[in-house]
Formats: C-alpha cells, structure tokens, sequence
C-alpha cells in the first residue's frame, strides 16, 4: 500500500519561521532571510524520516480571495498582518520545494485544507498521512486518513486516529465541523453562535449527535440558549458551510507526480544559494545514466606540455592538496601530490610558459612555493572568473551549480575527471561575458595577479608567541570563573549552562521574569536592554565577552600554530560580493581594536628574529573614496588639506568650532553611517538617540555634503535600471533584492546598492596595492616580506637593517596607487609584536 504524506504548507512554514526566531534573523550573505525556509527544511526531514512515505504532496493556499469570501466577506476579516520577514518567504519555500523537488499545489479559490480533504477522498485505497498543526483537519480523520499534529515543531506529534479523537474528546471526525458552526472560530472570523463557547457546543453536539439533528429539535431547547440558536440558525449554518472542508475540488493529479525519491544535487544547490550550508546533504539522488563514458587514464608525460591543459585540484575536507585530475582534449590523467613532488613532467608544466586552465589555482601556487618550484605557465582561475562575472558564485560548488557541472549521472571518479574536462569550454564562456560585461581589467590586472602573492602570504605565515596566548587565557579563565559565580548567586546558586541560549532564557525569563518583546531571545542587544532591569544583566556580558576571548582567541589560535611556530591563516578572493578579502583558519582580520582587552591578543603575533613587524594602514578610506565618487567639494577640500573629516563635519553639524569628543563620535557616526546606507532609525540605536534627533543629524549632513545624497539616490536608481552597481574599476555586484516585493528586503538592496561601489572600490585599491608591494619588494631584493592583509590594513615583516628604505616605499605604493583628486593618506605603526605597532 502506498503512504501519501499531504502536508499544510502554511501551517508549517508559520510554525517554522516562529520556531526559530529564539535565534533572531537567520539571513543569506545576501541578506535574505531564511528562518522559515531553514525551518521548513529541517521539519520536513523530519517527517520524512518519522513517516517514510512513498509520496508526499505540501499544499499551500493561495492570496486569492476563496469560494468562502463568496459566502461571508468577512471571512478571516480579524487576522493580523503577517509579519514581511515571513512573507519574503513564501517564494522561497516554493523554491526550496521545486529544489527537492516535492510536489507543491495550490488552487485559486481554495484553501489548502481543500487540496488536503481532496487528496484523502480522491486515493481511498491508500493510507494518507495528514500533517499539520490545524485542529480542522480533525474533520478528515478516516480510516486510511491519520491526522498528525505538530504540537511543538517536530520534536511532539500527537497522531489522530478516529479512536483518539474519541478518547480525547468522546465525539467523531464529522461532529469537528458540527461544533465549530456553533462555537465559531476568532481565527477564521467564523461567527458560529453568539454566547456559545467551545464547551457549550460539545456538550450539545454529544446530546444531539449532529448539528442538523440540534436544529431538528431547536425548539426543544429552553431559555437564552435555544433563542440564541433560533435567532442565529442562518449564522450557524454559514459558519457549518464556512468550516467544513471541500473534498470534491476540480483538479486533476496522478498519483506519479507525488512521488517521493530522495533528492537532488538541486537542493544542495539551493542551500548554497542561500548560505543554508548545515543542511547540504550528499545523500542526493542521481539521473539514470543515458550513456555511459568510459574514461581512460594516460601517461602524464612531456607530449601534454604543448597543449593548453585542465587541471582540477584534488583537495581533502581540510582543504589540503593530495593530487590533482588533468586533461589535455580528450587524454585524462591523475598525479597523487607524491607524484606532484617527484615527476620532473610536473614542475616542467608549471615551469614551459604554456597555458592551464584551473578550477581554483592558489592550492597549485601553494603547492610550488612549499616544493620551491618556479611557476611562469599562465594559468587561468575560473573560481575567479565565475566570481567577477556574478559576484553571488562564492564557491566552486555554486560555479557547478550555476553552470550544470555535477555531472551527477556518473560516479564520483568519472565526475571529477568530467568536471576538469569541462574547464575549457566554461573559461571560453565566461571570459566572454567577461569581455561583454566590461569586467575583464578586474580578472586580469586585479584578481588574477593577486593569487600567487595570497598564497606566498599564506605560506609565509606570521610568527606567534604560545606564551602569550597562554598567559591570557589563565588569566581570562579566572574572569570567567569568578563571573560565573556572581551570576549563580543570583539565581540561588543554581549552576545551568551559561552558553546555551535555551537555559539563559529560562533563568532571565521564567524564574527571573524579566520583560522582553523578542521571546526567549538572549542577543546582546536584548540583554543590554534589560541591564537596568536587572544586576544579573551586566556580569552576563561581561562573562559572554570573556569567554569568546578564552575560547575563539586565546584558547582557539592555539590549534592553528604550526610546527614552524606560525599561523598561516586562509585569504579568500571570492568570499565577499562587495570584493573584499576575506581570512580564514584562523580569521585573523576579526581581532578587535576597540576592545583594549582583546587587542592584547595582538601581542601575540611577533616578528621574525631580527626583524619588525610594520602596520600601513589606510586613513578613512571608504570616505576617501565617496568624497571622490560624488565629487564632494567640501569633503575633498578636508581631506586634501589634511583636516581632521569627522572634526570637519562635527563643527558643519553643529555649527560651532568648539567640538566636544562627543560630537566627534556622534559626526563621525554618520559620516560612516551614510557609506552604509545608514536610516535615522539605525543611527538613533547607535547613538542612542531619540529618532528624531538622528534624523536631524543626517537631513543636516545633506545640506553640508549635498553631491552626495545626490551620488547615493542616482546610484539607486542605476541599480534598479541595471540590476547590479559598479566600482570604479568596473567591478559589478548583481543586486536582485532591489526588486523585492517586500519592503524590508528591497530596503536591503538600495544599502547594498549605496554601499557596494564605495566599499568595493577600496577593496580594489587595496588589491592593487598588494600587487605593487610585492614587485616593489621583489624588484629590489629585499628580504622583508609582506605577511598579512586586514581589511584597509598591510603588515609586514621588515628586516631591522631594512626598515629605512622598505618603509617610505611601501608608503608611497600606498598613497600613490591611484591618481585622484583626493589624496590617500595611511599611518605607520612598527613593532616587536602587533600590539605595539
């Protein structure tokens, strides 16, 4: 027999969005939120796996008015406006679905609860499983029909069978419908019966037996009640019309269109589309194979150094090299990294001023620095390539997914060889958008340049002190135990997990009773706003504040150390949409300044014997770059006069020359605040200021700085002509958001739009900058090295004997990368360790 799970889209998306909004916003990198989608996802495996179903149909409603607005206008008149968040998702989870793919339905002039009644009449030899948090469905309880109903996400399902109905509330499906005629329903506006309440009408529904047999003896029942059923019959028997569910809709579906086979690489391109990436699962069902491809391996000898030549880098699941697929036309070959190392063949390739096509080339620069092998061969990177053609392909795996490169028909061996065969063709493609999108200057004289010299960073590494690590985290450990004790004695000694959310909650919420308006949300700032509430507020902060310093700084960086005492961390060059770098294993541009605690983790981090480390830093760079962008007289003048910007608009702000630190912080709070698009709301929560004062603040800076309000609106309106806004080097980053419907998420987009060209083109220069240091560096020969980038910031490790010289010309690449109008300005800090400089 087959079991068909027909499942209530919209009960369980409600369920799931509200289900994980203990976590807060749950948002893409492209700042879309995913709560309910991530939610649904994670139900529906659960069902799945509870129910192990043969088909499975989700049924959605429609916004359509249905056939029950015909009978009463007001029908679900009283229900609230759903939260935009949650709306934004409707199309998502539709296109989490097609993913799958599971069959969804919907039908104009119906409710779901009518395409679930219908599926149960429509396959009576089959058993039909109901799932869903709606007590109406109660009403099609049969005997091939169960009703499971979610009573807390998916961890308590309570199945209804017409015996436990009966047992729960001694009456049958059919008598659901009776009942609710009579009592109504708030939540469907159902009027029902005036003075009649739930118990009322079981009591006499039980009595009567049905809703048509009570009104057979309406004049049988005495005082305020029976006139009230009599003065209402009509009422009711609307209501009876309104509640019961149609299980004869006009719509056909076969019985093969539902059914369940696990899924596809699809839905794993969906996850990573929207950074949903703990749901990527590789239990996905592949296409029958329509013709099988036989692949034969060659000798990689000298004949393939005359052809241009795929290769494919073979990285384990800690990203390290152990061998790479090549292709030249139609020969195939494998090197293990032990042949990489040994056949002379190999280092001629990367060696003959030929051509390779990679997949991602910086493991292969890697490779030749750690084996000292020279690499003059062009090789082209089409992470790269995919990445500045459409900046939202951040991952190899979304490259295949874009481009249909899973191969997924064959198996795992002759995937990857399929794969690396397909380069070739795929760099033509994309070199052509490339040249037709006007993007090429950034892939060739930005990005490509740049990979060799990340991964000569990467490799070289920068020295670190393990005492100074462990010296911070005992002395950061004792802060956590003592604070830790401070906070159980507010709570009656009663030790609970200080990191789990769930059990804070429970202590600030339940036995506490602290107020808050985001449910059992403990986010900082939820517990910044309660800390007048309550003394046990601020030790919390306090000891969260400490523990990601023990854990993620002084007790995390340990692992990273290497044998030679270093930590090489990762650069990412297609992480980020708006161009930026990003660092990884360990993420070493995330160690705060701001905070003089966790800045002393920078200590740490030394120079090499007989060396300094030296810290270039851009000066405001992103405001550099606006000023520019919007030719913004006054705003260049300050700059080119070497005048202190935030002081500058402070005093235009405020119309005085005598600036107090506070007014400082507040000018340059929207000076930065408007390169982010910032809202008179946003920099009244920064500030913590009224509304009304911070929207002063900026209608004040647009009358100072008016070319750029100008910039920012006509960068808008590009954006929504185009699709997709540029830096000054051409750059592009697509931003769909823009044309959303729903306000929050269109309001996402025209930041993005403001922000991207600004922060993008900085990011450019920056690059740009890197390149020039490092020819500089090597064209004179001088043994110190670059070593890190963090964000705006370039930190060498200079040779004591050479700092006199290497210093004033690094400043000048810096300053002179670009010729501006605008002059760019950096600040030099030497040291022993990064503390000091």
């Amino acid at each position: 027999m087959n079991k068909i799970l027909v499942i209530d889209g919209n009960s369980m998306l409600f369920r799931a969005y509200y289900g994980t909004m203990s976590r807060g916003y749950m948002k893409s990198s492209s700042g879309v939120v995913t709560n309910a989608v991530f939610g649904f996802s994670t139900m529906l495996d659960k069902a799945i796996e509870i129910t192990k179903p043969t088909h499975i149909l989700v049924a959605f409603d429609t916004k359509d008015k249905t056939f029950r607005h015909n009978m009463f206008s007001d029908y679900k008149g009283t229900r609230k406006e759903v939260d935009e968040e949650l709306v934004s998702q409707f199309a998502l989870v539709r296109e989490f679905l097609d993913s799958y793919p599971i069959k969804r339905f919907e039908l104009s002039g119906y409710e779901a609860d009518d395409i679930i009644g219908t599926m149960s009449n429509k396959f009576p030899n089959d058993r039909i499983e109901i799932l869903t948090s709606d007590r109406d469905m109660l009403q099609l309880i049969a005997p091939n029909t169960d009703v499971l109903l979610m009573k807390k996400g998916l961890t308590e399902i309570k199945t209804m069978t017409t015996e436990a109905l009966y047992e729960e509330m001694e009456i049958t499906p059919s008598q659901i419908v009776d009942i609710k005629a009579l009592m109504g329903d708030t939540s469907d506006n159902i009027p029902g019966v005036p003075s009649i309440g739930e118990k009322t009408a079981l009591k006499l529904i039980k009595e009567y037996g049905t809703f048509e047999n009570l009104y057979d003896h309406k004049d049988d029942i005495k005082g305020k009640m029976g006139e009230k059923l009599r003065e209402f019959e009509d009422q009711a028997r609307m209501s009876y019309d309104l509640a019961k569910i149609e299980t004869e809709v006009p719509f056909e579906l076969e019985l093969e269109e539902i059914a369940y086979t696990a899924p596809l690489q699809t839905l794993n391109a969906f996850y990573r589309k929207y950074d949903m990436n703990s749901l990527i699962t590789e239990d996905y069902e592949t296409e029958e194979i329509k013709e099988d491809i036989e692949i034969v391996l060659s000798e990689f000898d000298s004949s393939w150094l005359k052809e241009v030549i795929n290769l494919h880098p073979d990285l384990d699941k800690k990203q390290q090299l152990r061998g790479v697929y090549l292709v030249s036309d139609n020969k195939f070959a494998y090197l293990t990294l032990a042949e990489m190392v040994t056949r002379t063949e190999f280092k001629e390739l990367l060696n003959c001023g030929g051509e390779i096509i990679c997949s991602d080339s910086k493991p292969i620069y890697r490779f030749a620095l750690e084996y000292h092998m020279p690499v003059t061969t062009k090789v082209q990177d089409l992470s790269l390539l995919s990445f500045i053609v459409d900046s939202s392909i951040t991952t190899l795996d979304k490259m295949k997914d874009e481009y249909n490169l899973w191969f997924e028909a064959y198996d795992e061996e002759k995937r990857d060889y399929l794969f690396t065969q397909s380069l070739k063709s795929l760099y033509e493609t994309l070199i052509a958008k490339a040249q037709n999108d006007e993007v090429v200057h950034v892939y060739q004289d930005i990005e490509l340049p740049l990979v060799s010299i990340l991964a000569a960073c990467e490799y070289r590494g920068i020295h670190v002190d393990k005492s100074v690590l462990d010296r911070i985290a005992d002395e950061t450990k004792e802060k956590i135990d003592r604070l830790q004790d401070e906070i159980f004695g507010y709570v009656e000694g009663e030790s609970f997990n200080l990191n789990s959310p769930k059990q804070l909650a429970e202590v600030l919420f339940d036995k506490l009773g602290l107020p808050t308006k985001k449910k059992s949300s403990t986010a900082v700032d939820v517990l910044e706003s309660l800390e007048s509430e309550h003394p046990i507020i601020t030790p919390i902060l306090e000891y969260r504040k400490y523990q990601k310093l023990y854990s993620t700084y002084a007790i995390g960086l340990v692992k990273h150390i290497s044998s030679d005492m270093k930590i090489h961390t990762t650069y990412n060059q297609h992480a980020t949409q708006t161009g930026r770098l990003s660092s990884s294993e360990p993420n070493l541009q995330n160690i705060s300044v701001r905070d003089e605690e966790t800045r002393e983790i920078r200590k740490a981090f030394v120079a090499s014997e007989g060396s300094t480390l030296v810290s270039i830093d851009y000066s405001q760079i992103e405001l550099r770059v606006l000023s520019y962008l919007a030719d913004e007289k006054q705003m260049l003048d300050a700059f080119n006069n070497d005048k202190d910007i935030h002081t500058e608009t402070a005093k235009a702000i405020f119309g005085t020359d005598e600036i107090t630190s506070l007014m400082r912080r507040q000018a340059k709070s929207v000076n930065f605040g408007i390169v982010y698009g910032m809202s008179g709301f946003g920099l009244s929560k920064q500030l913590d200021i009224p509304v009304k004062e911070a929207t002063q603040f900026i209608n004040r800076y647009n009358e100072i700085y008016p070319n750029i309000t100008k910039y920012m609106d006509e960068v808008v309106i590009d954006c929504e002509e185009n699709g997709y806004v540029k830096t000054l080097f051409n750059r592009r980053r697509y931003i769909t958001e823009i044309y959303d419907k729903n306000r929050a998420v269109k309001e996402f987009g025209k930041r993005a739009a403001m922000n991207a060209p600004i922060q993008g083109t900085a990011a450019d220069i920056i690059k740009l900058a890197m390149i020039k240091a490092e020819k500089t560096l090597h064209d004179n020969q001088f043994e110190s090295k670059m070593i890190l980038q963090v964000h705006d910031e370039l930190i060498f490790d200079v040779k004591d004997e050479e700092l006199d010289r290497v210093v004033p010309m690094m400043v000048d690449v810096m300053e002179n990368i670009v010729d501006w109008p605008v002059k760019l300005k950096v600040s030099v800090a030497t040291g022993k360790n990064w503390f000091e400089d």
